[in-house]
């Protein structure tokens, strides 16, 4: 516990610092708030049952980058005697994930209105300290799934995403309307991503890279997401494909990214996997959208967009029939859920990591070693990568 009865929790450079409700009220010179790459992604976050803050019992350190909250239901008074426990647990990632969770004890059913109202200043460290207005445009933007909260001055863009599933969205926060049986738990999962312009650019140059050495025989493409035309463009430079298939939720996106490629639009995801000799995909998904079922022999993937634990682009199946190879070991077996998760379950061993990008360059260990061999390649990104891009800026430059 640090001063002012605020509770940090941290994980490399993302860290949280809450009070003891585990509600954040960052003001412009307090330092409240969610923090990655010196930023304030989140300033507020706070939590209220049928419209009132619960009180807090206790709080647990649980690790450095894991914290418990136990909460009760405001009750007017400074006793605390409610026939409802709330726990809020949270972890510490790119962002942070929160499980809420409502016990109820009595022998009724109870009906709550749960509701988090967020807000980002996207302050930096610096503007924190010595309360510097934020020049640039705050925008937020509530969709059926998700609320973006965002900051843009001119080619600079930070970004707080939250998702949670079966809640109703609005430009102010999100809310739920919990239904707890008697003697039962209610519970809901949510997810704060922190994400940049520059964020996963490092992660399309390593899937070009592992391209070299894992891709064989490819005569198609396929993928999606916001690095899908730069992904085309940068595969096509060392692979020659005869076209190019494009997919995604949005058919008015995937028409207009196909026109921009001269590509062709996937109509459905099952079809066009099954054909495809390579596949990209740059998403943020929290759920599996490639299937190992749909995967045929000698295909090469890229999953390039997850970056925490909790996302994922790819199943158990796909995972478990392929040989992986990441960008590196400490980040994609930190950060990756598509190779974290597989192995936190059993699906795979850590052993089942062939290598990571670095060995394949050197020549230390091989890429592909048969043509019916699926290859899948996982990159969360590192500051390697963006080096390594300056230097070939720079080498260009020179010519």
């Amino acid at each position: 516990m640090t001063a002012m009865n605020t509770i940090a929790s941290l994980e490399g450079n993302t860290f949280v610092v809450a009070d003891q409700r585990g509600d954040i009220e960052g003001q412009s010179s307090d330092t409240q708030g969610l923090f990655a790459d010196d930023t304030r992604f989140l300033s507020h976050w706070v939590f209220t049952v049928d419209g009132k803050r619960p009180t807090c019992l206790s709080t647990d350190d649980v690790q450095y980058y894991e914290t418990q909250f136990f909460l009760a239901p405001t009750s007017g008074t400074v006793y605390v005697d409610s026939d409802l426990s709330i726990f809020r647990h949270r972890v510490v990632e790119q962002g942070f994930r929160e499980e809420l969770s409502i016990l109820n004890h009595s022998a009724k059913p109870v009906s709550l209105d749960l509701r988090i109202e967020a807000g980002a200043d996207f302050a930096d460290l610096f503007e924190v300290k010595d309360a510097l207005k934020k020049k640039g445009e705050h925008y937020r933007r509530a969709e059926a799934d998700r609320l973006v909260l965002g900051y843009r001055r001119d080619t600079y863009v930070r970004e707080t995403c939250i998702t949670a599933p079966g809640a109703d969205f609005d430009e102010l926060g999100f809310g739920f309307r919990a239904e707890v049986p008697p003697q039962g738990e209610w519970s809901a999962s949510i997810s704060v991503l922190a994400s940049g312009a520059g964020i996963r650019k490092n992660a399309r140059e390593a899937g070009t890279m592992l391209r070299k050495y894992c891709a064989e025989g490819e005569r198609r493409g396929f993928g999606t997401g916001k690095l899908a035309p730069y992904m085309a463009a940068a595969h096509a430079a060392v692979r020659q494909f005869d076209r190019i298939l494009v997919w995604g939720r949005s058919g008015e996106k995937a028409r207009s990214l196909a026109e921009r490629l001269k590509a062709s639009v996937a109509v459905d995801l099952r079809p066009a996997l099954a054909e495809a000799d390579v596949v990209t995909c740059a998403t943020t998904s929290a759920t599996p959208i490639v299937h190992g079922a749909d995967v045929r022999a000698g295909t090469h993937v890229d999953l390039v967009g997850g970056f925490t634990p909790t996302m994922r682009e790819a199943d158990d199946a796909l995972v478990a029939k392929s040989s992986v190879f990441v960008d590196t070991y400490v980040g994609a077996l930190a950060e990756g859920g598509d190779v974290v998760e597989p192995i936190r379950s059993g699906v795979i061993e850590r052993s089942a990591v062939r290598a990571e990008l670095a060995e394949l360059c050197r020549g230390d260990k091989p890429g592909r070693t048969g043509a019916a061999e699926i290859t899948l390649f996982k990159s969360v990104g590192t500051a390697l990568e963006d080096l390594a891009a300056a230097c070939l800026v720079v080498r260009e430059a020179r010519r």
